[in-house]
């Protein structure tokens, strides 16, 4: 029979999870004989060896011959799981035929009872049950069949076409939990099935005539539920948004309150939109997000838009929202009007307890904190559904501020705070993750004088003062910002080399990546400003949404002498409004500076920077200060406005005096 054939796709044999909630690759490397730890082979052929069919490249990808027919399965019985992986036909091949076998039990052969994820060509998405193996589906799209050599069959179309053409990745996920089956392809939802047979059985991969490659290959953690606050609504009028509700998997979200423009800025020429909501949940594998909301939902904007999530506008005042993985989004009913920002957050591994000696511990609840001291080897612990009204002066080595709670700093009038930032670090090998921070009344997060800073998946929900940097390293090295979320009012990222009283005072090695950045009324990145350390260096800005902002997003102005130099903007989106300014690269000389003369810039790469969105001058500017102040070396690689490639040539360019070697 030939409809219902499959895939030789490489599937996980034991499941360890990752500290960041992932899932593990765990195809080993073949053993000399060509085996693979964990898997069987089975071949229609007698005496085909596993290496004669499957081989592992060194750059990971698993390469399927095809031939003979037959497959490897696992040595162990899986029940409940997830598993994501990509595939593809190899670009000198024609696509064929395979499929991924769930829940195989029975006898080894020419195939065996179990459920099937298609992966042939034209039909990949596609369910088939086979030698019995029941299931439930849309009537519409499920035809059942009977075959003297497979017994009887199910077929369940998918739901949608998403292949990628021959030599292109795909990305798949399966879950399998209980008695449903789901399967997303390239990011979108493409079949489900229900009473499916639950008995633990074998992952088996075929190999059926046809050369196929994958390559990550991850068993994923099972979410058996969302975690979320342990207070769903919040009793403090100032903290619980009434503008919308949440649910994930169906368990409420507690979904809370942010404010702009407080006094004194409330009421004067700017207007950011007013409050806006934001929810925190914990997850591992996809989640369907519901919202609903008093105001019209129906011309809702997801940003930044991804493949992994798929929106759906069920009416005038629901939609639902498809998440396969953790994502941070700014949902946009009215677009900067009063958003709801969701964080889907990774699971949190291993939290401290109460009792955990050197843990400042913060349970749920609404504390009246003030200044919170932390020292060397202490843990500062903010639990799911705390609320912590204060700030933190983190001093010392091997600091950690952790949680799924919020830092408040919403109490306090603008620069009046407990301390004089939200969050600040002057220290060694400092961890701040998890945490989200509200309504910072100045500086929000500072690490000065440090080395070895991480900063990873901390959301800033702040826009209620001017002042209220997002985070600014400051006369330090080694920083590494990744998977943020940034709302200011000022500058999302301002590198300062402030003072000289540490024993390096230069700005070093900042990273910041996988991030979302918006900022209300200044620049997203601002380089260079407030600085008289001597170097300001090794930058790199990676894998970044802008999805909103005013003045120049990649402002760059030494002064004081100082050398800005090795910088590399790469692989970032900008959502565009039809601002006068994109990139501005110049010495200065400003009212912030002791020493009144500019700096130098120095060796800068923008690559695979893409700008979109309305129309605007998107002006990228280029200018010297002077014959010993100059700008140069700078290289635009795969760089775009409105999907113009930006040349020599285009209107945006402007380039002053005292400029050298820019190259296209």
């Amino acid at each position: 029979m030939n409809r219902p054939l499959m895939l030789c796709l490489p599937i996980v044999f034991a499941l360890t999870l990752s500290p960041c909630g992932s899932g593990q690759d765990l195809l080993s490397e073949p053993t000399p004989d060509g085996e693979f730890d964990g898997w069987v082979s089975f071949h229609e052929r007698p005496g085909t060896r596993t290496r004669d069919v499957w081989t592992l490249q060194p750059d990971g990808v698993l390469v399927c011959q095809g031939t003979p027919r037959g497959y490897l399965y696992t040595q162990e019985d899986r029940g409940d799981f997830s598993v994501s992986f990509e595939w593809r036909w190899p670009a000198d091949s024609k696509a064929g035929k395979g499929g991924l076998l769930l829940r195989t039990t029975g006898e080894n052969k020419i195939w065996p009872r179990s459920l099937e994820v298609q992966l042939n060509a034209g039909e990949a998405g596609d369910f088939w049950a086979i030698g019995g193996y029941g299931l439930s589906a849309e009537p519409d799209r499920t035809e059942r069949i009977s075959s003297d050599q497979l017994g009887p069959l199910i077929h369940v179309k998918k739901l949608r076409a998403i292949e990628k053409p021959t030599g292109e990745w795909n990305h798949g996920f399966v879950q399998v939990r209980g008695g449903e089956v789901t399967v997303w392809m390239n990011g979108e939802l493409v079949n489900h099935a229900t009473d499916c047979d639950v008995t633990p059985g074998k992952l088996v991969l075929t190999s059926e005539g046809s050369a196929i490659q994958f390559r990550n290959l991850h068993l994923e953690p099972m979410l058996s539920e969302i975690h979320t606050a342990p207070h769903a609504e919040p009793a403090d009028p100032d903290l619980r948004s009434n503008d919308y509700q949440v649910w994930a998997n169906g368990q409420t979200v507690a979904v809370y309150r942010a404010r702009t423009l407080d006094a004194p800025f409330a009421d004067k020429e700017w207007n950011y939109g007013g409050p806006y909501s934001f929810a925190n949940f914990d997850m591992a594998g996809p989640v369907e997000v519901r919202v609903s909301s008093a105001k019209s939902l129906k011309d809702s904007v997801l940003r930044p838009a991804h493949p992994d999530v798929a929106m759906r506008v069920l009416d005038e005042h629901t939609l639902s929202l498809s998440m396969r993985s953790p994502r941070k989004l700014s949902l946009e009913p009215h677009g900067r009007s009063g958003p709801l920002l969701l964080f889907g957050n990774p699971l949190e591994m291993n939290p401290p307890k109460d009792a955990d000696a050197n843990v400042l511990y913060y349970g749920p609840g609404i504390h009246q904190a003030g200044r919170i001291d932390v020292g060397s080897g202490q843990t500062l612990y903010l639990a799911d559904g705390a609320v912590v009204k204060g700030a933190v002066a983190a001093e010392g080595n091997d600091i950690r501020i952790l949680g799924r709670g919020i830092l408040d700093g919403s109490d306090y009038e603008w620069r009046k705070g407990p301390y004089n930032v939200t969050l600040g670090i002057h220290g060694t090998n400092v961890l701040v993750e998890g945490i989200t921070i509200r309504g910072s009344p100045h500086w929000t997060i500072v690490p000065r004088h440090s080395r070895h800073v991480t900063v990873r998946n901390v959301k800033l929900c702040g826009s209620r003062v001017q002042n209220d940097d997002g985070i600014n390293p400051c006369n330090s090295q080694e920083v590494r910002i990744i998977d943020c979320f940034i709302r200011s009012d000022d500058d999302c990222v301002a590198m300062k080399g402030l003072d000289f009283n540490g024993e390096n005072n230069n700005v070093e090695r900042v990273t910041v990546e996988d991030s979302i950045l918006w900022c209300d009324r200044a620049r997203i990145f601002l380089l260079g400003h407030e600085s008289r350390a001597e170097y300001m260096r090794h930058i790199v800005l990676r894998n970044l949404d802008i999805i909103h902002f005013t003045m120049t997003p990649f402002l760059f102005e030494p002064g004081e002498e100082m050398r800005l130099e090795d910088v590399t903007v790469d692989n970032v989106r900008l959502h565009g409004e039809g601002q006068r300014s994109f990139i501005r690269l110049k010495p200065v000389v400003n009212q912030y500076m002791r020493n009144q003369v500019p700096g130098h810039v120095r060796n800068v790469t923008f690559r695979n920077v893409t700008l979109t969105g309305e129309p605007g001058e998107y002006l990228v500017q280029l200018e010297g200060a002077d014959a010993g102040h100059r700008v140069v070396s700078v290289r635009f690689e795969n760089v775009s406005v409105r999907s113009r490639p930006l040349t020599a040539e285009s209107p945006e360019l402007r380039v002053g005096q005292q400029v050298e070697g820019v190259e296209f």
